[in-house]
């Protein structure tokens, strides 16, 4: 194979050299050294960032193919040290006065051979002119004199002089970068749930995702085990650490194909009615831009169309989807339902249920209807929709609710950890702890989570979920399916055992029975009575869809039914009886009424008759 190799001091001298896979660094520094004529020992080899060495830590020698991953055509630099040129004294005859003069030269350092001038430099805006003083290609960056000796940026190759680069000495360092490359973020970099004091922008806190909702999937529908109303959060983010809604941006969870399962108020347009058990919710696109949460102003630039997000939340309507007139839903009780959040920016414009600060939940809602409306202002189309509280709890702005929310110890969700409070320990009820108590066979992990403390019900099955019931062999999704507890106390699912066919654990290498394993029925019914959504399918029908393939059927039947009257001639028989089924007489009621007559002797002469 070729390498390339290219000297940035040798007017960019580009070369290759045939090695081969076996190659030795030491040997192949010795090629470019006869090639260049230049020691070995007065220059750096440099292949993807790194210095290349001669032997590696196990002083064992290092090649090209194995231990720096050099292939064909790849580039490697070659980069000649330090040099510093002596002092040199000139003597001068000063043709007019007759004199000898003495001249010294002063010692100049070359701190960086790579990208100083090369010998045969032609500058294409001086021409190397020396009487012109300043130039914008070889002189200094700032001050554009081509005097002194200056400084040249391993980033950019610009000159710099030490004053300009505000300087009081010469950099001793390796590498030198200008004040335009130097980065100088290092300074800002925090920790999580820190935040930055440089700059008015900056000052939010930095939030760093480290945990997913394991619980349910992405796409679920309805409400989240362990999640109750009036639940808040701090940032966004966490609200979808907890999956309660997952999409760090938008308003909207979901897509136009699965539907909207969640939803955002934050801000919105003020004339949004918003009465607590039902809201109007104005559309995505049609470029809708706001100031600090409000949109003061609409700033609509085309019709919003019904697409994307948009049909999202259109699909759950129970009825079927019309993007021209909107629709009204048939029985809106069995729209599908939307987890809704309000967010404390909504105070600005409907401030009468926003929460006073972060992300709150506040239940599930369902789609009444939704229609396009014409917005007087801009002359746009926005498309308005129409939610409706259907949720069995109490909402978080009653008094009741709020009493129910202390009790169970639901607070703020803090993205530092140290400033969410702990108020109430969750315990499982007494139900749970039965069940616990008949899988004897993971008495050891059960000892182990008793003794922890969780200040949720949500935190306790994320952790069961997430950490302390997964598959031992590390390459499942979870949550874990048909858990099997092995004889030494680790938890494997049935399919990694089949595939894998190993006889022994994955944790610790302890042989496995012979013979069929058995899925742990006990953990199983632990886990569905913790989490009522462990093991759903969740391949739920939209309601438009499903009212749509009605509508479809019932047009097809009466397709069928005409082309059979047009190519078939059927007998009057049967051309009397399809009328008679097309227009069916009204049919009688009939009343029934049962009369109790007693044991007397008359009430049964009566029912003597009667019979």
């Amino acid at each position: 194979m070729q390498v390339q190799i290219l000297i940035p001091s040798k007017n960019q001298r580009r070369f290759s050299i045939n090695v081969t896979k076996e190659e030795t660094v030491a040997s192949f520094r010795r090629m470019v050294a006869n090639e260049v004529k230049v020691p070995e020992k007065d220059f750096l080899l440099i292949a993807f960032g790194k210095i290349m060495v001669d032997k590696k830590s196990d002083n064992k020698a290092a090649t090209l193919f194995s231990t720096y991953r050099i292939r064909h055509q790849t580039c490697i630099f070659v980069h000649i040290n330090v040099q510093e040129t002596p002092c040199k004294t000139e003597v001068i005859l000063n043709p007019k006065c007759n004199k000898v003069e003495r001249t010294q030269t002063s010692t100049r350092r070359e701190t960086n051979l790579v990208t100083v001038p090369f010998e045969a430099f032609k500058c294409d805006s001086c021409h190397n002119n020396d009487k012109t003083l300043k130039c914008l290609e070889c002189g200094c960056v700032k001050c554009q004199y081509k005097t002194g000796d200056p400084l040249i940026c391993d980033q950019c190759d610009n000159y710099w002089h030490l004053k300009c680069a505000k300087l009081t000495r010469m950099p001793t360092g390796e590498y030198w970068y200008c004040p335009d490359c130097i980065n100088l973020d290092v300074k800002v970099v925090i920790g999580k749930g820190q935040r930055v004091n440089e700059g008015v922008s900056r000052k939010k806190a930095i939030v760093v995702r480290d945990v997913d909702c394991v619980i349910v999937p992405s796409h679920h529908v309805g409400k989240i085990p362990g999640i109750y109303c009036g639940q808040s959060w701090e940032f966004r983010t966490l609200a979808y650490d907890w999956g309660i809604h997952r999409a760090k941006t938008l308003s909207i969870a979901g897509s136009s194909l699965t539907g909207a399962v969640s939803l955002v108020l934050s801000g919105g347009l003020r004339e949004d009615r918003d009465d607590g058990y039902q809201f109007v919710f104005s559309g995505t696109g049609g470029q809708l831009k706001g100031a600090n949460g409000a949109f003061k102003k609409l700033g609509l630039k085309e019709d919003q169309k019904l697409t994307r997000y948009n049909k999202a939340l259109a699909v759950t309507c129970y009825a079927p989807f019309n993007d021209v007139t909107g629709a009204k839903a048939l029985n809106w009780r069995k729209s599908r339902p939307i987890r809704v959040c309000r967010a404390s920016n909504r105070l600005n414009t409907h401030p009468e249920f926003a929460p006073l600060e972060g992300i709150r939940y506040d239940g599930l809602y369902k789609v009444v209807k939704y229609w396009p409306h014409l917005d007087k202002e801009t002359g746009f189309i926005i498309w308005k929709y129409l939610f409706r509280r259907d949720d069995q709890e109490l909402p978080p702005w009653m008094a009741l609710c709020k009493s129910m929310s202390t009790r169970r110890g639901l607070r703020m969700i803090c993205s530092d950890e140290n400033e969410t409070k702990k108020l109430v320990q969750y315990t499982p009820p007494e139900h749970i702890q039965r069940l616990i108590a008949k899988d004897r066979k993971n008495v050891r992990l059960w000892t182990e989570i008793k003794q922890m403390e969780f200040w949720s019900e949500y935190e306790f099955l994320h952790y069961l979920f997430d950490t302390a019931i997964t598959c031992s062999s590390n390459v499942c999704p979870k949550p874990i399916k048909d858990p099997v507890t092995t004889p030494c106390g680790h938890i494997c699912c049935m399919e990694c055992l089949e595939r894998s066919q190993m006889d022994q654990c994955f944790t610790c290498r302890t042989p496995l029975p012979k013979g069929p394993l058995r899925v742990n029925n006990n953990l199983v019914r632990v886990l569905q009575s913790l989490n009522w959504a462990y093991g759903m399918e969740h391949s739920e029908v939209l309601p438009s869809t499903f009212l749509e393939d009605i509508a479809l059927e019932k047009v097809e039947e009466d397709l069928d039914f005409d082309i059979k009257q047009e190519f078939e001639y059927p007998s009057l028989s049967e051309s009397i009886s399809s009328t008679t089924d097309l227009n069916p007489k009204r049919p009688k009621e009939v009343r029934i009424i049962i009369e109790y007559l007693g044991d007397s002797p008359e009430g049964q002469k009566k029912r003597k008759k009667n019979y």
